[in-house]
């Protein structure tokens, strides 16, 4: 059975895959990669770990995060199907984050010393994760703004319309309600503030009648609106896809 055949694709949009689908296809078949169910809360990796393996999330989300000295958590990347997790280890030699599943998930696990292998005998692979690596430096770049210099409205909206777009909501007459496990408390540790303040915010896109988030699931009223709170271009909103 090859990786379409398995049904593992099936909910990813081929654009939302930071590996495309042929090359995806590759590594199935020459790695051996394996594709795995995780629980909720699950333990991907942890800090200090040797990394072994490379994970393709096909379902589910997962935080990338560190943790501080006083016992404080840095969320830098929310994963959704289609992202790479742990790319920023590929050529390390010990995990430098820790990445645990936030739903139950489903991934594609695959060896990291194969997968290198496959990279350096393969020019369109190799391509590929050249882009998904800058794709996730310009994305760090983009957090450290946020954190150092926008608002804490730039930075839920700028948060909720990076995720909009990487799970595929971007028509703004379908859009709906969309699936959002992340707690407050998650929200705040992402966006470097407290969960009151997160609280406060919130409440006020919902007041404004811009965003609804509650019971896992976010709504967006008024797209117009969150682009102008979020300090966001239409253009720059549809490249986050």
């Amino acid at each position: 059975m090859n990786l379409i055949e398995s049904g593992a694709l099936a909910e990813i949009e081929p654009k939302r895959l930071d590996i495309s689908i042929d090359q995806l296809q590759s590594i199935f078949a020459e790695t051996n990669a394996q594709i795995i169910d995780d629980p909720a809360r699950h333990f991907l990796y942890r800090k200090g770990q040797s990394v072994n393996e490379l994970n393709i999330l096909l379902e589910g989300w997962v935080i990338k995060y560190d943790l501080l000295s006083d016992g404080t958590r840095q969320i830098f990347q929310v994963c959704v199907p289609g992202d790479m997790v742990g790319a920023s280890n590929l050529y390390r030699s010990t995990r430098n984050d820790f990445a645990r599943t936030i739903t139950p998930v489903k991934r594609l696990a695959i060896d990291r010393a194969k997968f290198l292998e496959l990279a350096r005998s393969s020019i369109k692979l190799g391509a590929e994760l050249v882009r998904t690596l800058i794709k996730a430096t310009a994305r760090l770049e983009n957090t450290v703004t946020d954190l150092g210099r926008r608002s804490a409205m730039e930075r839920i909206s700028r948060l909720l319309l990076y995720l909009a777009a990487r799970t595929g909501y971007t028509d703004k007459e379908a859009l709906g309600q969309m699936p959002f496990p992340l707690t407050q408390n998650q929200i705040a540790d992402a966006t470097g503030l407290t969960p009151v303040h997160v609280n406060r915010t919130l409440r006020q896109l919902r007041k404004s009648e811009i965003v609804y988030v509650n019971h896992g699931h976010l709504e967006v009223r008024n797209w117009e609106l969150l682009l102008e709170a979020a300090g966001m271009t239409e253009m720059e909103f549809k490249s986050l896809s």
